[in-house]
């Protein structure tokens, strides 16, 4: 092969300047508080200063085109799923350092039990239904949808190893066929890169007169809680803001219920109308 052939891609110097200040911002730490250096040996740790390296930060700016919507800045998509997949990455290091305190095993049991009393509260899921469950992590929401006779999957950029709920997948750009699904699940719109490119997608997928249940966390005018934690990308004042994108993007509100758990939310039961316009960027 000829070295001419070769193409080197040179680091931005944007990238270069922020790779600079991240390592000069963790020294002064290290000097400051000399306990810091044993993080090193820390996995987690590890991984959250690759993620500052990557340009994934802690502050959300409210989108120019979207009033009430917040949006965490990632230099790059790649930054963007770079640090979505390193959550369950991280809860499953079992390292302590960066973590809510989750136990998985008890959050697949809770959850589990929770959302399969509430979709046969509201009469959500028949048996028999196709069911999508989007960025379903471990699959307990599959399992809730089976336990009520479904036949559901999930996808999530980062299933972990030997998942056999779900697939591995971006709900951004699913695999699935036009009009294929009968209800699509996701509890984690919160997380997504861009809610155009999600309710367009889950849109397409659905059937005519499908169901999308969207559990969607209380705004911040809303409740006391912070939702935006280490991983979340996006957030909002108010519930009614993300039914606003969602009504753009063709779906049409049929009911809707208030939740405690895991986290104060509220489940919208939305159908699929015949055609969708353009939504608010967000």
């Amino acid at each position: 092969m000829r070295l001419a052939s070769l193409r080197v891609r040179k680091p931005s110097s944007n990238r270069v300047n922020r790779n600079l200040k991240v390592a000069m911002e963790e020294l002064v730490r290290c000097v400051r508080r000399p306990s810091r250096i044993r993080r090193l040996w820390d996995p987690n740790a590890r991984k959250m200063l690759r993620l500052r390296l990557a340009g994934v930060g802690d502050s959300f700016v409210e989108e120019r085109t979207a009033n009430g919507v917040f949006r965490r800045h990632y230099p790059t998509y790649e930054a963007y799923v770079l640090h979505q997949r390193s959550k369950l990455e991280m809860m499953q290091s079992g390292s302590g350092f960066g973590l809510d305190g989750t136990d998985l095993g008890l959050y697949d049991v809770s959850f589990r039990a929770d959302l399969r009393d509430r979709l046969q509260a509201i009469g959500i899921a028949g048996r028999g239904d196709g069911v999508l469950c989007l960025a379903a992590r471990i699959g307990t929401e599959v399992k809730a949808f089976l336990d009520c006779g479904c036949f559901a999957v999930g996808v999530d950029l980062n299933p972990g190893p030997g998942s056999s709920h779900v697939l591995q997948g971006d709900f951004h750009s699913l695999v699935f066929a036009d009009a294929s699904i009968d209800v699509v699940y996701c509890n984690s719109i919160d997380h997504a890169f861009d809610l155009q490119a999600l309710f367009l997608e889950v849109h397409r997928v659905l059937k005519p007169g499908g169901t999308f249940v969207a559990e969607v966390q209380l705004g911040s005018r809303e409740t006391d809680r912070n939702n935006t934690g280490g991983w979340e990308s996006l957030s909002w004042e108010s519930v009614d803001l993300v039914l606003e994108r969602l009504a753009a993007a063709g779906f049409r509100l049929d009911r809707s219920v208030d939740f405690a758990r895991p986290w104060p939310g509220r489940c919208l039961v939305l159908k699929k109308m015949a055609s969708a316009s353009t939504p608010p960027a967000a």
